[in-house]
């Protein structure tokens, strides 16, 4: 009797544990719910909280394998990013979700991580791809009848059509996008498409009809508080009035556009608000304010790692500055405009390449996205099935999908091989020539540095021979101690330059800024070289005392090679004139001669590192071209720049920049 009891009481236990652990199961999972509510109400606000509470449900549903839960809890992180800016990483949380959601498909789940992989590469500018995801979202939404995901990929479609300027084949698709979302009463869908229509008519300088779109988007958005859209609708209007002239109005717009894309933290939209309004400004012809807020936009471009929105912005800064006819300024940011524009083309073609590995990952993801749909209808279907021949024919069938899909997906992979090694082959043949180039350039300079250091040697030798042998009176000795001094100077300050050229080539060099009077430089450089030529030559200095600040050193050689320069290439009794021209920030030094003057091709390569142009002087006087490019590298390591302006057998006239105090 006492074992039949015991039976008993310990079935009751067993009972009691399998409710309690179906309790907390159930607790956990509404617990998870609301975690993720919370975290979808603060995408906007409060976006470390958010993935804090997501990362909070990934973490606990991990441990329970609700892999469902883990899935929304990745796509909700994955928002997150795509509202920073941050497409790379919004990518990766995408991808995870899907490895979740493969191992119990949900259709509902799949279409939104599907379409959200679309927009990761949208935002990324791999248009391909993302029509290729929007494509598949809209198949599996008609397959399971998601009229919802039905009207979201549709209208992504037309935006990827927008992008790529095909402007009649995107309003096709967010015509087709709104019929679907009137069809369900989806307000902010049909505030969506209302948008988009009405950026397509301010694109074809249709402003009116824009407005008419834009004003009803805005209206409809700001029923259901979707600031994305509000903010970026405000900032629509504000352009298509800066169009219309109507500058007031844009102004307003644009100002309510940048507080709520500020209030949701929304990086991208802030620095496109801001570089419209730096527009607006210098239409209104207010180019300090217009400079303000340009750099404001750049100093959020750059924390956010926002190529194009800084390379707009480098461009705006470069007109402002050609405005207030500061055209040093505006070259040097257009510079930094057409470089970062450069740089982020080839960035693109680095990403491609080094991200073969993901791009691979992502192809078999997408066989898996098509066995996924396919699985989850033969699940359904074999429910119904009892013929035993019936499940031995599907399963066969699916055999052979798998054998031809990892045969194409080899396929791919060994094309896309052969094509990397291609370019690979194609890179290091250029590498190759380059390297040749830069050798011949190496044998060629130690050739002129060997004859430029033999030669006064081997003078120094003779003389002293000829002074041995021969016996000379008092003035012949005095006329060769002159001749071995000149000799001298010009040996030294050839090795002077080479050690300098070699500590730059070695990174040895360091700046040390100082504040000096840049005449005093000056004048001691004049009389040092005046006492080494004995060409009679009329040196005149235009120079007031001005303290400039830079490295003492760089600049004094600077300013030694390029008088001494100026010396050698010109004739007996010639004149040489060296000035100043002070600007905002910085002073010109210019030194001027009347001498023999450069050919095109010797100004279009004098301060090329590729190139050494050796030329002896009016009393052949030897020379390397080593000293105007060490005084082009120490002007620009102290923050100058440096030009020449010359013509044939009309002198030459050298201009560097130095920075004020």
């Amino acid at each position: 009797m006492k074992f039949f009891v015991g039976i008993i009481l310990l079935a009751f236990s067993f009972s009691l544990s399998a409710q309690k652990a179906k309790l907390e199961a159930v607790m956990d999972t509404a617990y998870m719910s609301k975690l993720l509510d919370k975290a979808n109400n603060l995408r906007y606000s409060k976006q470390d909280s958010a993935i804090y509470y997501a990362s909070e449900v990934i973490k606990n549903a991990n441990k329970q394998s609700l892999v469902s839960f883990e899935a929304k809890g990745f796509l909700i992180i994955g928002s997150i990013r795509t509202i920073q800016g941050e497409y790379v990483e919004a990518l990766k949380n995408d991808l995870n979700a899907l490895e979740r959601i493969k191992e119990k498909p949900d259709s509902a789940i799949l279409a939104k991580v599907i379409n959200n992989i679309g927009d990761d590469y949208s935002h990324m500018k791999n248009y391909h791809e993302a029509y290729q995801y929007f494509l598949e979202t809209e198949k599996l939404a008609r397959k399971t009848k998601n009229t919802f995901y039905q009207a979201i990929s549709t209208f992504n479609q037309g935006l990827v059509f927008k992008h790529l300027n095909q402007l009649d084949s995107a309003s096709s698709r967010f015509y087709r996008s709104l019929d679907i979302s009137l069809s369900v009463k989806d307000s902010i869908g049909e505030a969506f498409v209302m948008n988009e229509l009405g950026h397509i008519y301010y694109m074809q300088s249709k402003y009116d009809s824009s407005l008419i779109k834009l004003k009803l988007g805005l209206k409809i958005a700001r029923k259901f508080n979707e600031f994305e859209i509000i903010s970026e609708a405000l900032e629509r209007i504000g352009l298509c009035y800066l169009q219309k002239n109507n500058l007031d109005s844009a102004g307003i717009f644009m100002n309510q556009a940048l507080e709520i894309s500020t209030k949701i933290g929304n990086s991208n939209l802030q620095t496109n608000i801001l570089n419209s309004q730096v527009e607006l400004n210098i239409k209104l012809n207010r180019l300090q304010i217009a400079e303000s807020i340009a750099n404001q936009s750049i100093k959020i471009a750059k924390q956010s790692h926002m190529g194009d929105q800084l390379v707009n912005s480098y461009r705006l800064l470069s007109l402002i500055y050609e405005r207030q006819n500061l055209y040093d300024q505006s070259l040097s940011y257009f510079k930094i405009h057409s470089a970062l524009k450069d740089s982020l083309r080839d960035l693109e073609s680095v990403n491609n390449l080094s991200n073969l590995q993901l791009q691979n990952q992502l192809q078999q993801r997408d066989y898996e996205i098509l066995f996924l749909t396919t699985r989850e209808q033969q699940r359904n279907s074999e429910m119904k099935k009892q013929d035993t021949l019936r499940n031995f024919l599907v399963s066969i069938l699916a055999f052979m999908s798998l054998l031809l899909i990892s045969l194409y997906r080899s396929s791919t992979k060994r094309r896309k091989l052969n094509l990397l090694l291609e370019r690979h082959k194609k890179g290091t043949e250029l590498k190759n020539n380059e390297l040749a180039e830069l050798n011949k350039l190496k044998d060629k300079f130690i050739s002129i540095l060997a004859h430029d250091l033999r030669s006064p040697i081997r003078s120094l030798s003779g003389i002293l021979h000829l002074a041995e042998v021969q016996g000379l009176t008092e003035e012949e000795l005095r006329d060769l101690l002159k001749n071995i001094k000149k000799r001298t100077d010009q040996t030294s300050q050839l090795i002077d330059n080479l050690l300098e050229w070699t500590l730059l080539q070695m990174n040895r060099i360091t700046v040390n800024k100082v504040e000096f009077d840049l005449k005093e430089k000056v004048e001691n450089n004049v009389k040092l070289l005046s006492d080494t030529t004995s060409k009679k030559l009329k040196i005149k200095i235009d120079i007031p005392s001005i303290i400039v600040k830079a490295d003492e050193n760089m600049i004094d050689l600077a300013i030694r090679n390029i008088l001494s320069n100026s010396i050698k290439f010109t004739d007996d009794e010639g004149e040489i004139k060296l000035s100043v021209t002070e600007r905002v920030k910085d002073v010109v030094l210019s030194i001027k001669d009347n001498g023999i003057g450069l050919t095109k091709q010797e100004l279009d390569s004098i301060f090329d590192e590729k190139k050494i142009i050796t030329k002896t002087g009016t009393f052949n006087e030897p020379g390397t071209g080593l000293g105007l490019k060490l005084s082009k590298e120490f002007v620009e390591k102290n923050g100058g720049s440096i030009w020449v302006e010359s013509e044939k057998n009309q002198g030459c006239t050298f201009s560097f920049s130095v920075p004020k105090k």
